[in-house]
């Protein structure tokens, strides 16, 4: 009895040992959480209709509890959506595994029939029917037959349909080509929904809507035929970072609401969002849109270059603006601010309207971004809501409908020989109810940057303003009209050789064109000596009209008394005029 047991285990740690070596073959699968495609009679010829073998696999690793469903290397063809299941990876052998489609359906992947849970697709190619790439950035596409997303799906937090609940779905390392609609499209999704290190081309925009959290990472977006990605429609949690959009037809992101003045289906922007480290290259309309009343967001590290007026087949003189944000007001009555928004340290450049513009906002800080070569539509150099850096197309009203707009420690620069931006910020954005401006900074823009300078406060110690400067260099404040001098209080440029020379202090006054006047009062560092300069000067102390100096008889030697005494009498009434002497 011994003696069998013995042979039974032996043959059973040999049969072990075989079925491990062959499981670990390399590019073999043999695991029975892995469900070959092929095994459930796919083709991948790109002919036959490949839907029901795919459905089978899906359908068998759902009834053991889940798996992953392998597709080798072959073009799959759909003739309808594959239904998807809880705990389910659809995963590919990469570019060479293709989901494609030569009749019009849904979609790829499509809607589930009941709850949904833990659904993955992965390392596969998903390739639509258009056909026309034309001059991007482009809106227009041909196409033929063929699915109008890759993966679409309703949840139930999506209103207007009693839909399944949908959670905890992935979209990673895929490549989505040539799709007419959507190319992953997810509404109503709770928990989590994630896209990252995927690859879209030729597509409308990747689209959120009503999920309770989305994260978009790490992807490439080119040559899209609407926006980079759209978050929208009261999604509530966004993290889109790290991603690259280039030669988008619109938008490069899209994180707002949607009003529709059609079909009156209107819903406001998403709450608590990040939008940090993407690149977004040579959009259509715009870099970022946090438009109908988006709140609670940082914008941070995104480079914007490149912005045009419109796609190529689609130019607006109005469109072109780097960053946009606006109120949720359905039927033009507010009903949700954008608020409390912080865009910093990023770098707009080429931007064919403007950098950033405002309406129906507050608490927003635009802090340490870099505006370069703003505005290229108009050249008239006084238009106040075309080539400014930060500016609103509701100059007319007072404060523009704003709040607490920070616009802190920015730079402006226009490097261009004949320079086309106007104002660093416009007048409407200075005027703006609780606004302010510190320490931003500007070159060859056409109007000047106009910022105030506050030191200080009630309750604050001692405060204090330096200029300083290396020894025989001018010290200056200057007092502008329009770019042009007026006066300057100055601290001259004689070198400081010992015994209190140089550094003196003077007043200038200059003519209309901002050239010198005249120097009305020089005072000397050595002696502290005053003098009033100019031979045309007049002078009058304790509230007198100026006059001009007397002109005295040289000498009174020989006078006779009368003469004298009238002579003093001049000389009475003419401090008297000055208001040095009492009547």
């Amino acid at each position: 009895m011994k003696k069998t047991y013995f042979l039974f285990f032996v043959l059973v740690m040999i049969a072990a040992a075989a079925l491990g070596a062959e499981k670990n073959r390399p590019g073999h699968i043999y695991d029975y959480s892995i469900f070959d495609v092929k095994h459930f009679g796919a083709v991948g010829d790109g002919i036959a209709n490949d839907a029901p073998a795919i459905q089978r696999a899906i359908d068998t690793a759902s009834y053991y509890g889940g798996g992953t469903i392998w597709l080798p290397i072959g073009n799959f063809r759909l003739a309808a959506p594959l239904i998807p299941k809880s705990n389910i990876i659809i995963k590919g052998a990469g570019l060479g595994a293709v989901l494609m489609a030569t009749t019009y359906i849904t979609s790829a992947i499509g809607q589930p029939t009941s709850d949904l849970i833990n659904f993955t697709v992965e390392d596969l190619t998903i390739e639509g029917g258009v056909i026309e790439e034309g001059i991007f950035p482009r809106r227009h596409r041909n196409y033929t037959p063929s699915f109008t997303s890759a993966i679409a799906m309703n949840g139930s937090r999506r209103p207007g349909g009693a839909y399944p609940r949908i959670s905890n779905i992935v979209v990673k390392n895929c490549k989505i080509l040539k799709v007419r609609g959507l190319p992953v499209f997810f509404q109503g999704v709770s928990d989590k929904v994630t896209v990252k290190d995927s690859y879209f081309e030729n597509c409308l925009d990747p689209g959120f809507t009503w999920c309770e959290s989305v994260m978009f990472i790490s992807n490439v977006v080119k040559k899209g035929a609407d926006n980079g990605v759209s978050v929208s429609r009261e999604c509530k949690k966004a993290v889109i970072s790290n991603n690259i959009f280039e030669d988008n037809a619109h938008w490069g992101i899209w994180c707002s609401g949607f009003v529709d003045p059609v079909s009156e289906s209107s819903e406001p922007g998403p709450d608590a969002f990040t939008i940090t480290g993407n690149v977004i290259r040579r959009s259509g309309m715009g870099g970022i849109a946090l438009v109908n009343g988006p709140r609670y967001g940082t914008i941070t590290g995104n480079t914007i270059d490149t912005v045009f007026n419109g796609a190529t087949d689609r130019q607006s003189k109005v469109q072109g603006r780097g960053i946009m944000i606006s109120a949720f007001a359905p039927g033009g009555v507010i009903t949700k601010e954008a608020q409390q928004i912080v865009i910093s340290n990023n770098l707009l450049r080429n931007i064919a309207r403007g950098g950033i513009s405002l309406s129906g906002a507050s608490d927003i800080l635009i802090s340490g971004n870099s505006f370069i070569d703003i505005g290229a539509t108009d050249t008239i150099a006084t238009k106040v809501n075309f080539n400014c850096g930060i500016y609103t197309d509701d100059y007319g009203i007072v404060g523009a409908g704003l709040n607490r707009i920070g616009v802190v420690g920015n730079s402006f620069v226009d490097t261009r020989n004949t320079p086309f931006s106007n104002y660093a910020y416009s007048y409407a954005i200075k005027m703006s109810t609780n606004s302010y401006q510190k320490n931003n900074t500007m070159i060859g823009f056409r109007q000047p940057l106009g910022e105030k300078l506050t030191v200080g406060g009630d309750e604050d110690p001692d405060q204090s303003i330096a200029i300083n400067a290396r020894s025989g260099v001018l010290r200056e404040l200057l007092f502008q009209t329009a770019g042009l001098r007026r006066w300057d209080i100055r601290v001259n440029n004689v070198p400081e050789s010992g015994s209190q020379t140089g550094s003196d202090f003077a007043i200038i006054r200059r003519n209309d064109p901002g050239t010198v006047a005249g120097y009305p009062l020089i005072i000397t560092r050595a002696d502290g000596s005053v003098r009033f300069v100019e031979a045309s000067g007049k002078l009058g102390f304790f509230g007198q009209t100026p006059v001009s100096k007397y002109a005295a008889i040289p000498n009174t030697a020989g006078l006779s008394l009368a003469n004298v005494e009238q002579e003093v009498n001049k000389l009475k009434e003419l401090l008297r005029t000055y208001g040095l002497l009492n009547p």
